[in-house]
């Protein structure tokens, strides 16, 4: 392995799961168990999640570099598979570490629609102010969802174009 390699892989996972284990996390069980609701900490932290967007830059990198070191390193393709494995049964039970890879790309998405089954259940009479908090979270992480959405997609063009 070439240190350089295993930071290209792996570079932008520990921000984004710092920011997720020791911020967000955090916050979002705070103000829920307050009473608080959960749309607070989405609109005080969302503008951190442009970490997401420096992931998806490198996230075809870091394929690039897996696929590499599967295609030429027979014992790093016998690891993958066998962690892959069940090793009771041997069969297939985990996904493959490039599946495992988009999971960050897609946790924003995610927040997004949780975000949006939270408004749909709420009554804006019952409480205005909440509504509103909610609604502004809904709408700073939908922005972020799009904007890596489209900063993916132009990669991915960039990346068929080479």
């Amino acid at each position: 392995w070439k240190s350089n390699d295993i930071s290209g892989i792996f570079s932008y996972l520990k921000p984004i799961l710092d920011l997720h284990q020791e911020t967000i996390l955090p916050e979002l069980e705070k103000s829920y168990a307050e009473g608080k609701g959960v749309a607070a900490p989405f609109n005080k932290y969302a503008k951190f999640f442009g970490i997401y967007a420096q992931y998806l830059q490198n996230y075809n990198h870091a394929c690039d570099i897996l696929h590499r070191y599967r295609t030429k390193h027979k014992r790093f393709r016998t690891l993958l598979d066998t962690q892959r494995n069940d090793p009771n049964t041997g069969r297939r039970k985990f996904q493959d570490i490039v599946s495992y890879m988009i999971m960050p790309c897609q946790r924003i998405s995610r927040y997004q629609l949780l975000l949006m089954e939270i408004m749909k259940n709420s009554f804006e009479e019952e409480n205005p102010i909440r509504y509103k908090e909610i609604e502004s979270a809904h709408n700073v992480v939908q922005s972020v969802a799009m904007s890596n959405e489209l900063y993916q997609k132009n990669s991915e063009d960039i990346t068929r174009l080479l």
